[in-house]
């Protein structure tokens, strides 16, 4: 017998080599960005945390700020490699070379091969995808776990044997434990499934087994997690405690400001709003202060509310990239590759507004050869989506999935063209150009009318502060206020790093200007007092005027910033107020965690003896 093309495990290889050097080229070409080694807001705080957990550092709040799988994962790496971003950014670059190859084998289960073929190549050759998976952020592990996902959903259904319901179990907790997102999609799937069961008269006691199984699991993995929660932070729970902020990012009267609040003032101005309002406590008031928020606003503002999902709703369908921390546009300048597969010209954005009449097409075309899982999938995630709010990196995950709508689109289209089916292929001319103009008209959206340079080297320069590369940070710095003049926040970290190279008078300078570009700028406010207060240069004291400013700072802070009351008392102490300084420091003693931040607390208690003495001679 003739062989009618190479294996299916040839096939295979292959699309993952292709996606495997297109990866690591990419790494190459995109290497001498300014956030390659210096990642900027959530990378950096993922970063933070793992290099934290690496080194055995105590963890609490912080650890369920955010989903818990990416952090961790990422620390076994830095575990092995001394910290090295390089070998995580390769390591994720095989992920995502994985996903390409589980691309290709879940199209075969419903498509022939080469709609697979042509699915796996897309997704391989996704510009935006190639450009997460190089980030130390979750979107990679989350494209990843969206696929496997679905197949395991496909196994099961077709197998019915207990591995499988055991490993979608474990696949779909350990995918909500890397993006939350995962949630309504995973129990509507489930649900889906079972149904499917009972219609085809399996006995209930076997689909009572299947269904034990599948939570065996979810609860390999769910339950430890939700078990440590409760130990570190008190709450019994799987979900980050940021859940509660982002819904209110995405969903309030005054959205288009939060939902452009830049890291720094405007962030913590947002972090903050339960202080204000006399709800400072741990993480998870917090968040139900933002649910009530939420909640709050839908119930009074409804038709307001509507309009903000249907907003986030063009956004999803939008064909450009909207963006968050970075800006893809933005940063294609550091690479050839990217502005190759990533650009957009007006209103229109490539590859997405390519690929979604595409994908539309192929649905709409053949969407009763597809498994039901497959279907829900970007409808019930990108749901989630449009219920908090949509950005370039929370979209990405959804490309595999739409890459085998569209593999089916580009073929239903020749199909339609070479049989000469004329009225169809109208149809489709005109649902295609419609969908097109759908994703291109809209916008440009708040996030867009905005530039992220500035942004991009103030936070790099503040990854490089926390390594003390202080001359390559404070470089940095000059860049962001080369593009961004009026940043407070860049002049504030540019004092830093002149202060802690003993530069004092040019770090008060910095310092002066970032106060007063932004007089509600807490670590400027706060530093500038503690400068004023502290300083060996006595010529720059000024007792009365940092007592001033660390006022402020505390007002900033509703006075449950422990080191802004220990920079109000040493204030206080300069200006020989005893009692006062005392006093702040036993509120700020009062606010320290001994078990976390112990060092801190024997410096305030010496601090404390100190001023002791010193009333002690006063009188």
């Amino acid at each position: 017998m003739k062989s009618t093309g190479p294996s299916t495990a040839t096939l295979a290889i292959s699309l993952f080599l292709i996606a495997l050097c297109l990866r690591l080229l990419f790494l190459y070409d995109f290497s001498d960005n300014p956030t390659f080694t210096a990642p900027v807001v959530d990378a950096q705080t993922y970063d933070v945390l793992a290099r934290d957990l690496a080194a055995g550092k105590p963890l609490a709040e912080e650890l369920f700020w955010q989903p818990l799988f990416y952090p961790l994962w990422l620390s076994s790496v830095y575990r092995i490699s001394d910290s090295s971003i390089l070998l995580a950014k390769v390591f994720q670059a095989i992920l995502g070379s994985a996903t390409c190859l589980l691309t290709f084998l879940l199209a075969l289960h419903f498509l022939d091969r080469r709609s697979a073929i042509l699915a796996g190549l897309i997704t391989a050759f996704y510009g935006p995808l190639l450009f997460f998976e190089s980030q130390l952020v979750a979107t990679g592990w989350a494209a990843f776990w969206s696929v496997l996902l679905l197949l395991l959903f496909v196994i099961a259904e077709r197998q019915r044997n207990l591995r499988a319901f055991a490993l979608l179990g474990a696949c779909g907790a350990l995918s909500i434990l890397t993006r939350p997102t995962f949630l309504p999609f995973f129990i509507a799937a489930c649900l889906v499934l079972f149904l499917g069961l009972a219609r085809e008269k399996m006995a209930p006691s076997r689909q009572l087994t299947r269904f034990s199984v599948l939570l065996l699991g979810c609860a390999l993995f769910l339950l430890p997690v939700a078990l440590f929660n409760q130990q570190l932070t008190g709450r019994l729970g799987i979900l980050p405690s940021s859940g509660g902020i982002n819904l209110f990012i995405g969903n309030n009267l005054q959205r288009e400001e939060t939902l452009t609040a830049r890291p720094g003032a405007q962030w913590q101005a947002i972090v903050h709003l339960p202080a204000q309002a006399g709800e400072w406590g741990n993480i998870w008031k917090q968040q139900e202060y933002f649910l009530a928020r939420v909640r709050d606003y839908a119930l009074t503002a409804p038709a307001d509310f509507a309009k903000g999902l249907g907003q986030k709703t063009l956004q999803l369908l939008s064909g450009r990239e909207t963006p968050r921390n970075v800006d893809l546009y933005e940063l294609s300048q550091w690479s050839t590759l990217l502005r190759f597969l990533t650009w957009k010209i007006s209103g229109f954005g490539f590859p997405f507004g390519v690929l979604l009449p595409l994908a539309m097409i192929g649905l709409g075309s053949q969407w009763r050869k597809y498994p039901a899982p497959v279907i829900l999938f970007p409808f019930l995630y990108g749901a989630s989506l449009v219920l908090v709010f949509v950005t370039a990196r929370y979209r990405t995950p959804m490309i595999p999935v739409l890459s085998i709508f569209a593999a089916s689109g580009v073929f239903a289209i020749s199909d339609v063209i070479q049989n000469k089916r004329w009225r169809a292929a109208a149809w489709i001319g005109t649902s295609a150009l419609a969908i097109v103009l759908a994703a291109c008209l809209p916008g440009p959206f708040a996030e867009e009318r905005q530039s992220y340079y500035g942004e991009m080297y103030r936070e790099a320069a503040l990854y490089k502060i926390r390594q003390n590369q202080l001359p390559e940070a404070r470089a940095l710095f000059l860049k962001s206020i080369e593009e961004d003049p009026s940043s407070s926040e860049a002049h504030s970290g540019l004092a830093q790093t002149f202060y802690r190279q003993g530069r004092v008078r040019e770090a008060k300078a910095e310092w002066e200007r970032a106060v007063a570009l932004n007089p509600d700028w807490f670590e400027a406010v706060n530093n500038l007092a503690w400068l004023l207060s502290t300083t060996a240069q006595t010529e720059l004291r000024d007792p009365e005027r940092a007592t001033q400013l660390a006022k402020h700072a505390c007002e900033l802070r509703a006075y449950k910033d422990a080191g802004a009351l220990d920079t109000l008392a040493a204030a206080q102490a300069n200006q020989g107020q005893f009692p006062a300084a005392l006093a702040s420091l036993e509120q700020a003693i009062s606010l320290i965690d001994p078990t976390r931040q112990g060092d801190l607390l024997q410096e305030l208690q010496r601090r404390q003896a100190l001023y002791l003495r010193q009333e002690s001679y006063v009188e």
